[in-house]
């Protein structure tokens, strides 16, 4: 079964920020220090946490911690650290590796039990926000199926700082039918596009991220050539 990733963080990821975070894996400037054994709450008793640490010493795979909040019943989890740092180029190579751990960890029947493993990657130079970042391999089939039910609301009253409302009559216009022009522009294109005084909301289907893409990069070209 195809694979794809899930990107999650401690703070939610903007549409900005995954695409930095592709550009950031591209690069090789990802790397993965670990991974996590995390037990869902509904398993979260003090004998289901006795038996999920057990199983790691069964196995003789120890890990660094298990972390046991005072509500036992959320966020358990087994905490991995690799000796060294693996650094990473792909979606395909975080994939390989999920499965690595998983065959050497014999965590399959575990994970019938509600545990879930994700991989702990960190961006190497410490500059990217939202940091670390949890991937976890999720059925391109479903992710597919996922896609068609998301929408993507883009609301466009500013970019880098200048708003809209705060510009003249005259280049308020001009600044709305460049957008315009470049959405129609598109063979894709997006579900809805509603014009108002001081804003744009442009409305996509969730497989139509590289569109919405597209038209962040365009902003932005907009905004450099002071428009």
């Amino acid at each position: 079964m195809k694979q794809s990733i899930s990107v999650l963080s401690t703070v939610p990821l903007t549409h900005a920020e995954f695409i930095a975070f592709d550009e950031n894996l591209k690069q090789g400037e990802l790397v993965v220090t670990g991974f996590e054994c995390l037990l869902e709450g509904c398993f979260s008793t003090p004998e289901g946490i006795k038996e999920f640490r057990n199983y790691f010493y069964r196995t003789n795979h120890v890990p660094k911690a298990i972390v046991i909040p005072e509500n036992y019943q959320e966020s358990v989890k087994a905490v991995f650290e690799f000796t060294g740092q693996v650094r990473v180029h792909s979606e395909k190579e975080l994939i390989d590796l999920f499965a690595d751990i998983v065959s050497k960890l014999s965590v399959d029947i575990y994970f019938e039990a509600k545990v879930i493993l994700q991989l702990v990657v960190h961006h190497e130079k410490a500059t990217f926000p939202c940091k670390p970042y949890y991937i976890r391999p999720v059925p391109i089939e479903n992710l597919l199926e996922d896609m068609k039910q998301i929408r993507i609301c883009s609301r466009i009253d500013s970019f880098r700082g200048l708003h809209i409302a705060d510009l003249p009559a005259d280049a308020k216009e001009i600044w709305k039918n460049q957008i315009l022009e470049f959405l129609e522009r598109l063979e894709q294109k997006p579900i809805s596009v509603e014009v108002q005084k001081n804003e744009i909301i442009v409305e996509w289907a969730g497989t139509n991220v590289i569109q919405a893409e597209r038209l962040f990069y365009y902003l932005a070209s907009l905004s450099n050539s002071g428009v």
